[in-house]
């Protein structure tokens, strides 16, 4: 607890690409146009990298959350920032982390009524690629 009544919860995992071994992100342009197969074995792989990080927390039956994506990118070789759309990338993490955190237990659905915010924060020059979560919720 952070001293306001405000809990937060930290999951912490690589970003989601396309192949194994490849550089190109999941975003939603290749998560819309691959064969449905890909985006169902991304979805499932996806799901169990959450449901880890959930597990390491004893949160559970929430009424509402808010959620803060942070998401860390390498710069390129030259140290410039890459071009990443940000919420081409985010709204996949956002989509599969949601529906993830529902079936968890943590709240009821992920409608506006249970997320009351969303936030996405982009950190371009990150020794590794990662994406950290950030879920709050006010402690009762």
């Amino acid at each position: 607890m952070r001293g306001d009544g405000i809990v937060e919860i930290q999951l912490d995992f690589s970003l989601p690409y396309y192949k194994r071994n490849s550089k190109a992100l999941m975003s939603l342009n290749v998560f819309r146009n691959c064969h449905h197969r890909v985006a169902h074995k991304f979805k499932v792989d996806y799901e169990k990298i959450i449901q880890t990080e959930l597990n390491k927390s004893d949160a559970i039956g929430l009424g509402s959350i808010s959620l803060e994506y942070h998401i860390y990118f390498k710069p390129t070789l030259s140290g410039k920032a890459r071009h990443v759309d940000l919420m081409n990338v985010g709204s996949v993490i956002d989509k599969v982390t949601s529906d993830e955190i529902v079936k968890y237990g943590l709240i009821k659905d992920d409608d506006v009524g249970y997320i009351t915010d969303v936030r996405f924060f982009a950190h371009p020059y990150s020794e590794r690629e990662y994406c950290e979560i950030r879920i709050k919720y006010e402690d009762k």
